[in-house]
Parts: C-alpha cells; structure tokens; sequence
C-alpha cells in the first residue's frame, strides 16, 4: 500500500469512527499530516494562577472532546501569540497515548492567539483564548464550622463564570464545589455547611479553598477546522484557612 493511500484510509477511519474510540476508551495519536485540517478539532486551554499563565493546546480528530489526538508532523506548528504580542512555538507537554502541546509564560489577562500552521494543506489561523480579569481572593485566617464563612474578591462584568471549591480538607466529610451567580465580588457559606468527619468533631485543620473565573468560547476557532472547537481561559487562586470547631 502506498503512504498516500495509508494516509486516505487513515483519515477516513479516524475522522468517521471518533464515538467508537470514545467508547472503548482507547487513546491514540496520528501524524498531522495523514489527517486533513478539515477532519481536526482545536482545544485550547490558558489558564492563570497567579504565578504563570499555563497554556495547553491539543489537535483531535473529530471534535475536540475524541481520544484521537494528531502529533505535529516536520513543518507543522502550533505559535502562540500573547497579549503582550510576542510570539512562540509551543512544545510537547503530554504524551500518556495522546500528544499535546504547550507552554508557561508570565501570568497575563487578555486575549491569546494560536495560529496552527502548515507546511502542507491549510492553515487554521487566528484561534483565540481570552483570560477574564486577574483577582485576589481573601479570607478570614481562622473561622468556626458554628459561623458564616466569607470569602470576597474583586469583581469584574464580561462574559465569564466564577466558581468556588474546596479542594481540601482533612477533617471535612465532603468537599464542595459550586458555581456563583453573576460575579459578586463576595461569596458566603452557611453556617454548618462545613461538616467535620464522624469522629472529628472536635478537630481543627487547614482548609484549600480555589476560586475560579472562566470564560469558555465554543465559537473560538478558524473554519478550517471541519470539527467542534473550544477555547478556554480561566484564572485561578488558591487561599488556605483553618477550619475549627
């Protein structure tokens, strides 16, 4: 069998046949260059926390949610550009039976453009994450399960989500994660809402509380990705307290 012919049969079982793999779970990776730009989605993730923004970029075949992944071919490239306007090649960052790409760069807000560019076939330019406004969240250093916990943040308008989560706790019985309407700039929890573990009533212990602000674009992406894209940038803060009695 020829390259070519290999590279049509390749193309016409990964692209016709992505629900199937999702099924069996099976993760996989192909040449870019056996796969059309037609037959790729683009995920697109950037996300600050403070301290860097983290970018992660991945080429699926089919919609950006299929386990086929398409490895950069010799003459492919995925260039990030950031708000700052200056430009880079992303490197590989995963390999776990999929291949992605990315970078950590300085922690910035605003809008940040990935160009996937071809040596052959078509280019699939300006794809685009925007990161919602950076915030600092604040909390008391100590509060009572019998109390209302407040935690509050600056506010920002746009298009954005905000959540919370506790993302740890040893004494706590379960975690919590919720999503805040609108972005009030304060958030509070019940009293009684933190519930310790049977047995640990009377313990004290540090709590990790994230606060999230995201905005997610369905609508992020050049056309000449024949397949569902998505874009997402989110900023991200951690705070610890202590939980007692």
């Amino acid at each position: 069998m020829t390259r070519s012919s290999f590279a049509l049969l390749t193309l016409v079982t990964l692209v016709t046949a992505p629900l199937a793999l999702v099924g069996c779970a099976k993760k996989q990776s192909v040449d870019s260059q056996d796969v059309t730009t037609h037959g790729m989605s683009l995920e697109l993730d950037v996300v600050n926390d403070g301290t860097r923004s983290n970018v992660y970029a991945a080429l699926h075949v089919g919609d950006w949610q299929s386990l086929v992944w398409a490895r950069l071919s010799s003459g492919d490239q995925l260039i990030m550009t950031d708000p700052k306007s200056e430009k880079r090649a992303l490197g590989v960052v995963s390999t776990d039976g999929k291949t992605a790409y990315g970078a950590d760069l300085a922690p910035m807000d605003g809008t940040f453009t990935l160009d996937f560019v071809r040596e052959k076939g078509a280019s699939a330019l300006g794809n685009k994450a925007v990161v919602p406004p950076s915030f600092t969240i604040k909390v008391p250093a100590s509060v009572s399960r019998k109390e209302a916990l407040t935690f509050t943040w600056e506010s920002a308008t746009g298009g954005h989500k905000m959540a919370y989560e506790i993302v740890s706790a040893s004494c706590l019985s379960s975690h919590v994660e919720k999503d805040i309407i609108g972005d009030p700039g304060t958030f509070t929890l019940n009293a009684g809402e933190l519930k310790a573990l049977s047995g640990k009533d009377g313990d004290s212990c540090e709590v990790t509380l994230k606060l999230t602000r995201t905005i997610i674009t369905n609508s992020c992406c050049s056309a000449e990705f024949g397949h569902p894209s998505r874009a997402l940038g989110r900023q991200e803060r951690v705070v610890r307290f202590t939980t007692t009695p």
